[in-house]
């Protein structure tokens, strides 16, 4: 039933339904005028520009885990400003850049024709412009810190070669996953603006376009040519690297991010400091005087400058007094200067706010230009966090270069499947640097001592290649792998035994055993020879070059600045090279007269007459080995060449001729009467 209006006296009553209809009116009003105030604050949290060195940015719509893409572009533009700009952004980014790739990186395939198509592809000066040279890898390091996003874009040609290019991540919109697996990216949506060059004109005309990019291992059996009307990229497929970022994130995020917001706070103290420190330099004294108003218009007048007052001169006649001048004035005056002490705040306030950059970077604060923080040993030595992020770094970028190299051999092998890449993995090797400069002696003794446990004859617990390889990588050999295929590493054959003499008498039972024909080979328990695998030419000259630097570390070095300090009877320097502590004659004749006490004897073992004998030829040995390189320090550069040169010959002559290493030092000096020392010499002072 309908009611009508009901009138009340001269006032007409109010239509129920209309009131109802008001109030509702009112409600919905009031809901959409809130709906509208949040999505007004939303919108300022997310889009807002810096309001006081701050920038609060919301999240995306879905379900609170992504940015929004409006957003991202707003963070990776602040982070490249701030990259540009700020000196601890840039500082942070430039040094994890340096670390990761300062020293370089090998790369390198164990199969000859896999190896091929990787120097190929490395070497391609299209493919060095964007990845594979040293300032294109340092480059991609700071993009990946500053953006958090690298796509990178393969293209092929009909012979299957592929060069790599980029796509920047402000042009991918959209990341199209797998609807039931979203760790599986299928498609990458990209806008960009496409620019052509009218040459006519001069001028470039651009049009926006859009298109579908397939990720680099999505291979459906059907492929759509659009999706929505938009191409599909198939020949162009995408790989993705994201930083920063959750797990669930389909982008990465910049590296800087955290850091950003600290690193401006930084910046605005520093600036709000240096401008009280430049208003309270101001005035620098303080001069009370006598007289009133008189007497402060007098001393105006005696202490200001005369120039572009009254008659120009073109110099001051009142100039300020040099320093270390003397202020005279009657009594009543007085001059002081103006104490600012407690005025300011202290500068090392702001530490606080370097401490979150650092913080945020993952770098500590002596990489921030404070030497005051750190020590001798953080001057030579990372943290172990620090050293643990470079080498985190260090195996991202591994297994970037793995999987595109993968890609990129099993394009040109023209089989693209998942299964040749698989199969070319274990194949292709990418090693680094050590992150950590070590000490050189240190290294090579380290080396040394897993290759021959510890100064022994070598063990065989490292294979020669390896063993070479580690000495050069120590020595910081530029090319390791054009040096190693130059080495001869082929196994020597072995010398036929003498035959059997049937008729020789036989051997007696109790008869020592004979000693080893080769003094380098040790003798077991029994008292014969241990058999070692047979030394190959390249293992018997690095096991040499090994001695000899091991000598020439332990004893060489102290010869440089102490030339007459004194050497035990075997000619080795006066306390083995200065591990037990010898290191003067008095030292040394100290430990002969222990010895000799210990063992009941003369010393060493030995009668004292032994002792004397052997000590004079000793020194005799050692006078002999300085005179030879007195005599290679007096050759002029020319005849060192030659006796280099002479001495060569007869090295590969004792090669040929099957002489052991060790005694080819001997062989090479009685064929053409040089001393090795003179050629070590001469070598020294002409290179």
């Amino acid at each position: 039933m309908k009611l009508g209006p009901i009138t009340i006296g001269n006032t007409p009553a109010v239509d129920p339904e209309a009131r109802m209809r008001e109030a509702v009116a009112t409600v919905e009003g009031q809901f959409s005028d809130a709906n509208l105030y949040l999505r007004e604050r939303l919108a300022e949290l997310e889009f807002a520009l810096e309001d006081q060195g701050w920038r609060q940015i919301g999240m995306g719509d879905e379900n609170n885990r992504e940015f929004s893409r409006r957003a991202l572009r707003r963070i990776c533009a602040l982070s490249r400003l701030m990259f540009l700009k700020n000196p601890l952004i840039n500082r942070a980014v430039s040094l994890t850049a340096i670390y990761v790739w300062g020293q370089g990186v090998d790369i390198e395939a164990k199969d000859e024709d896999v190896n091929t198509i990787v120097q190929d592809f490395l070497d391609d000066p299209a493919n060095q412009v964007e990845l594979t040279s040293h300032q294109a890898r340092l480059l991609k390091e700071v993009d990946l810190e500053v953006l958090g996003n690298l796509f990178f874009v393969f293209f092929s040609d009909p012979k299957g070669s592929v060069k790599v290019r980029t796509i920047t991540v402000d042009e991918i919109g959209e990341i199209i996953c797998n609807p039931e697996d979203a760790k599986e990216p299928w498609f990458y949506k990209r806008a960009w603006l496409k620019q052509t060059f009218d040459y006519d004109t001069g001028a470039r005309v651009g049009a926006q376009e859009e298109a579908y990019y397939p990720d680099w291992r999505y291979n459906p059996g059907v492929r759509p040519a659009t999706i929505a009307g938009k191409a599909v990229m198939w020949d162009t497929p995408v790989y993705h690297v994201k930083v920063g970022a959750l797990s669930d994130m389909k982008f990465g995020i910049p590296e800087t991010y955290a850091a950003l917001d600290w690193a401006m706070a930084y910046k605005s103290f520093l600036e709000d400091w240096s401008t009280i420190v430049k208003a309270l330099s101001r005035f620098a004294w303080n001069l009370t005087t006598a007289g009133g108003n008189k007497g402060v218009a007098a001393a105006k007048a005696k202490l200001q400058t005369t120039l572009g007052a009254g008659a120009n001169l073109g110099y001051d006649t009142n100039p300020p007094p040099v320093a270390g001048a003397t202020f005279v004035g009657t009594e009543g005056t007085k001059l002081e200067p103006v104490r600012t002490s407690g005025s300011t705040v202290n500068v090392e306030d702001s530490r606080r706010l370097l401490l979150m950059v650092s913080s945020a970077t993952g770098l500590p604060e002596t990489f921030f230009g404070d030497a005051t923080r750190g020590s001798m040993a953080t001057a030579k030595t990372l943290d172990r966090p620090t050293e643990l992020k470079f080498k985190d770094r260090q195996t991202l970028w591994h297994d970037i270069y793995i999987d595109i190299l993968q890609y990129v051999v099993a394009k040109k092998m023209g089989n693209g499947d998942m299964m040749t890449m698989a199969e070319q993995a274990g194949q292709i090797t990418v090693s680094f640097a050590s992150v950590l400069e070590h000490d050189l002696t240190e290294s090579i003794n380290a080396i040394v001592s897993a290759a021959t446990l510890a100064g022994n004859p070598e063990a065989g617990t490292l294979p020669v290649e390896l063993l070479s390889k580690l000495l050069l990588q120590a020595l910081g050999v530029d090319d390791v792998d054009e040096v190693l295929a130059e080495m001869d590493f082929s196994v020597q054959d072995a010398p036929t035994p003498p035959p059997v003499d049937p008729n020789a008498p036989p051997a007696d039972p109790n008869a020592p055993p004979p000693p080893p024909s080769d003094p380098m080979r040790p003798v077991n328990v029994a008292g014969h020879a241990r058999r070692l695998p047979q030394r190959s030419t390249a293992e018997a000259m690095m096991v040499e070059a090994v001695r000899e630097l091991r000598q020439a570390m332990r004893g060489e070095a102290r010869e440089a600045w102490n030339p007459d300090q004194p050497r035990d009877p075997n000619g080795e320097w006066a306390g083995g090279g200065g591990d037990q502590g010898v290191t003067t004659a008095a030292d040394f004749k100290r430990e002969q007269n222990r010895q000799a006490r210990d063992s009941g004897q003369g010393g060493y073992g030995q009668t004292k007459g032994e002792k004397a004998s052997e000590k004079a030829s000793g020194e005799a040995r050692f006078a002999q080995q300085r005179a030879d390189r007195a005599t290679g320090m007096s050759w002029s550069k020319a005849e060192f060449e030659t006796n280099r040169a002479a001495w060569n010959t007869a090295v590969q002559a004792a090669k040929v001729a099957g002489v052991r290493s060790v005694d080819i030092p001997d062989y090479a000096s009685k064929a053409t009467g040089l001393s090795f020392d003179s050629l070590v010499a001469a070598k020294t002072l002409h290179g």
